[in-house]
């Protein structure tokens, strides 16, 4: 090929070719055929031999990933990309998870019971701090011992556990009662077991004094409605037990009568 071109430029260098028309046709002519020429040599082989030459060189960043506490910079081997001038980087680091500790679980009240060898004296220790205007007799039986307390303003219920009273007196909510008076223990249930029978105060001014029963079932605490005429509450006024039986009385004709309990169905009936 160089031959052909050197012949042809004699040519045009000869006699005759040289600045005619002619002459510079040709000699254009081989310029432009040079230069393609060596672009596409330069783009085959000269070019294609740098870029195989430029070496892909692992770099080292400092990543910096913050725990709960501190933030530590942790070496991060990462791939630059050749030959563009901007290395984007991309890490995804595992979410950082905090551990909290849960809150202390408490009695609503609050209350840690002295530790006393038996239930009567933790009973006597109890009565040292809470000073209550009365309390309860032992429960028994197959089920957990309990007592309740009847306090100035409100009613609290202990299970016994080995050394000391766990309060239970978040079982005893109540609504629509005034200030607590009393408790009873009678077996209103008629199942062995000692229930509580607490008397209230009437949140109405000049109302009757109001009763409720408290009692377990299956060793489970709850509360007994009353069912009176087709009407279901939770309180009856002036509920009472003596010897035998328990009763009511009509705050309206002040009638006294008699509370039954019905086990099919866990409710008080007062029979007219």
């Amino acid at each position: 090929m160089f031959d052909f071109f050197k012949s042809f430029w004699d040519k045009a260098s000869g006699p005759g070719g040289g600045f005619t028309p002619k002459g510079i046709i040709i000699r254009l002519g081989i310029s432009v055929a040079a230069s393609l020429i060596a672009s596409v040599v330069y783009t085959t082989f000269i070019r294609s031999d740098e870029s195989a030459n430029q070496s892909m060189t692992p770099i080292t960043v400092l990543v910096s990933v913050t725990s709960v506490e501190t933030t530590t910079l942790v070496p991060t081997t990462v791939s630059e990309t050749v030959p563009q001038t901007t290395t984007s980087v991309s890490i995804t680091l595992a979410p950082t998870v905090a551990t909290i500790a849960p809150e202390k679980t408490s009695t609503s009240w609050d209350f840690v019971s002295p530790i006393a060898g038996n239930p009567k004296d933790g009973l006597y220790l109890l009565n040292d701090i809470l000073k209550p205007k009365d309390w309860s007799k032992f429960t028994g039986g197959t089920c957990p011992v309990f007592v309740s307390l009847v306090l100035a303003d409100s009613i609290r219920l202990f299970k016994w556990s080995t050394d000391r009273w766990i309060d239970y007196s978040e079982l005893l909510t109540i609504e629509n009662v005034g200030t607590p008076l009393r408790v009873k223990s009678v077996d209103v249930t008629n199942d062995g077991n000692i229930d509580f029978l607490y008397e209230f105060e009437n949140p109405v001014s000049g109302g009757p004094k109001l009763g409720a029963v408290f009692a377990q079932k299956e060793c489970s605490w709850h509360w007994i409605d009353v069912v009176d005429q087709g009407s279901i509450s939770r309180t009856t006024p002036y509920l009472n037990h003596d010897s035998a039986y328990l009763s009511m009385v009509d705050p309206d004709s002040g009638e006294p009568f008699i509370v039954n309990y019905n086990q099919l169905i866990d409710r008080f009936e007062v029979v007219r």
